[in-house]
């Protein structure tokens, strides 16, 4: 078919609520091995994983003695034991998943405060790769450390939704406490994000001098990473 320039909306959805979109690219005249050629600047990609904002959470964690001696696992807070030699209200409990099955009630030496956010996430665009990099910034009981990933990155083509999708490979951090996880960041799942590609109008002049419009979508792409960008050829169907 003729190559013609075409305009494809850029939007980032994430987590089930949409992101203010970015402006809209205009694509170049493509090669003659696609209908069109969508480019998407390293530093683009980047602002977009800068709209998501700071990601951190929070919580609460019920240490044991029994838990790592008997496997426990799962607990959660349930309830306070009376004792005449505890001061307030008693000794907390904790209900756990016991390894052969049912429940178990264990002794908790009291509340471990956590929180994790994630500090400069980013992607990188090599010649020939993508890669994704990102500190997890942790502070358990007081104490603070921070842990450093690189993990490959890429990009592929999701056709129901019509969109392409910026996913990292696995990567997820666990958070310690006395050799126990209290809890398991996924982030991985936090930074792979879907980038919309609009279907567009295109005018066809016809042999009697009228013209037809028809909605060009995207068919196939095939991503190719450079030097600080992601080219990304695309394929048309009708």
């Amino acid at each position: 078919m003729k190559h013609s320039t075409a305009v494809l909306a850029v939007a980032l959805l994430t987590g089930g609520a949409q992101v203010a979109p970015p402006p809209v690219v205009h694509v170049p005249p493509p090669p003659v091995s696609s209908d069109a050629t969508l480019i998407l600047p390293e530093k683009m990609v980047n602002g977009l994983v800068g709209r998501l904002g700071a990601i951190s959470n929070s919580g609460f964690y019920q240490p044991s003695q029994m838990m790592t001696a008997a496997s426990l696992q799962n607990c959660q807070p349930f309830g306070f034991l009376g004792c005449s030699a505890a001061k307030g209200r008693g000794v907390p409990l904790l209900l756990c998943d016991a390894p052969e099955g049912g429940v178990a009630l264990a002794a908790s030496a009291g509340s471990v405060t956590w929180q994790w956010w994630i500090v400069n996430p980013h992607f990188t665009l090599t010649s020939g790769a993508m890669s994704f990099t990102a500190t997890l910034r942790a502070q358990v009981a007081g104490q603070t450390s921070d842990v450093t990933n690189t993990v490959a990155a890429g990009v592929t083509f999701d056709p129901a939704t019509n969109a392409l999708q910026i996913k990292v490979t696995l990567l997820q951090v666990p958070l310690q406490y006395e050799g126990a996880t209290i809890t398991l960041v996924d982030v991985a799942k936090l930074y792979s994000v879907s980038i919309p590609i609009e279907p567009q109008q295109l005018s066809i002049p016809m042999p009697d001098g009228s013209t037809k419009t028809v909605t060009a979508r995207a068919a196939t792409v095939s991503p190719r990473y450079e030097p600080g960008a992601i080219r990304v050829d695309v394929k048309l169907g009708f």
